[in-house]
């Protein structure tokens, strides 16, 4: 198999250097064709991943963290080229969504054993979110975890200024950032558009455009989100002071949000956030400016390697190596440059089409599902702040 492998020697310790060898010899030994690339700067990853699509390249492997991971789903968005994930960053949220074993300070690197799932793993087509300013609709970004606005985005933009901060205490760096910027951010008025629906306005501290369930590396904030089921899982927490930011962390962590009056919670193709006050906002935890945003969904405009670790309740489509399918080595041809056998080539919409949404809020009459129905919601009222 035709295969770059992209490596961020940046990422989290960098002691996965230790491991670089070993990795290509594995997948080297399995008859694969692979190339090295080692990133330098930032944007690297994309530029490199776009060439090895263009080339007609399999499969691109990503060994970094979920910045690395999100700057190559830029080159690869709508080509038929598979993306795995190798983890080897700080957060590493969507390799552990996917079940995948992360580094730590007692193992410091897990390449080889995530080789081995990529390995036993299926190509599966996944949604990506599309994130634009609606000042410049030529600003704009793909994610495939999820799109912040407010105090996280605010945390995520402290943290990038302190790049070695980073590197040093990994996960603990966020914890100092979120210290110094909860002392001096307050949330503020929010005017939602959610699918074409104008939604009451209210006082918002956080909102997060979701297309997994995990967030942040252990807050479960999106449970219903899943992966290639044609929308986003938007959820809106309402308030604007200090105390209001800490509660709704602390249910969060409780996983009792979804339920409550004080958050909102959409299933959309689309939605617009315009704020009285600018807010930061970042795409799978790298910062893209601020609101006024839109973002939509742009559906199966992805191939990522699925791992027999990942949960089946983060897709809504069944994977075929459940029911002991070839591996992914086994589902290319030797000479084929085309991509994954069995998956059809994505056509990326200038526009999104009828969609949908379904809140604590309202509920469109003609509730029409685009893949799956969404479960149904205690309805309750929001809470509206201040003017």
């Amino acid at each position: 198999m035709k295969t770059t492998l992209i490596y961020n020697p940046s990422a989290g310790s960098g002691r996965a250097a230790e491991d670089m060898d070993v990795t290509i010899g594995m997948l080297r030994r399995r008859g694969w064709d692979v190339q090295v690339r080692e990133t330098r700067r930032s944007g690297d990853a994309a530029d490199l991943a776009r060439e090895a699509s263009i080339a007609g390249y399999q499969m691109v492997l990503v060994a970094g963290g979920d910045g690395t991971i999100s700057s190559a789903i830029q080159g690869l968005v709508g080509s038929q080229t598979a993306l795995g994930v190798l983890p080897a960053g700080t957060g590493n949220v969507l390799a552990r969504q996917l079940g995948m074993p992360v580094p730590s300070p007692l193992h410091p690197t897990v390449l080889r054993k995530a080789v081995e799932l990529i390995l036993d793993g299926e190509p599966h087509q996944v949604d990506l979110g599309l994130l634009s300013s609606t000042d410049d609709e030529l600003h704009k970004r793909y994610f495939l975890c999820w799109a912040g606005i407010g105090v996280d985005a605010a945390i995520t933009q402290e943290v990038e200024l302190l790049p070695q901060l980073k590197r040093r205490l990994g996960l603990g760096a966020f914890v100092l950032s979120a210290l110094h910027v909860l002392r001096r951010y307050a949330g503020t008025r929010v005017d939602l558009i959610v699918d074409g629906e104008h939604v009451p306005p209210h006082r918002m501290v956080l909102a997060v455009a979701s297309n997994m369930d995990l967030y942040g590396g252990f807050f479960h904030i999106s449970p219903d989100a899943q992966m290639d089921d044609g929308v986003l899982d938007f959820s809106c927490f309402h308030g604007d002071r200090l105390l209001d930011t800490i509660y709704h962390g602390l249910v969060i962590l409780l996983r009792r949000h979804t339920r409550n009056p004080r958050v909102s919670i959409y299933q959309a193709r689309e939605v617009e956030v315009h704020t009285a006050h600018p807010l930061p906002v970042h795409a799978d935890a790298e910062p893209f400016g601020t609101t006024p945003i839109r973002i939509r969904v742009v559906p199966r405009a992805l191939h990522l390697v699925i791992p027999p670790t990942a949960p089946q309740r983060i897709l809504s489509q069944p994977l075929e190596h459940r029911n002991h399918s070839p591996t992914i080595a086994d589902r290319w041809s030797p000479g084929s440059r085309t991509g994954a056998r069995g998956c059809e080539k994505v056509s990326l919409p200038h526009r999104i089409g009828p969609t949908y949404v379904t809140s604590h809020l309202h509920r469109l009459p003609d509730h029409k599902p685009h893949q799956r129905d969404v479960p149904s919601r205690r309805p309750a009222p929001g809470c509206l702040g201040r003017g």
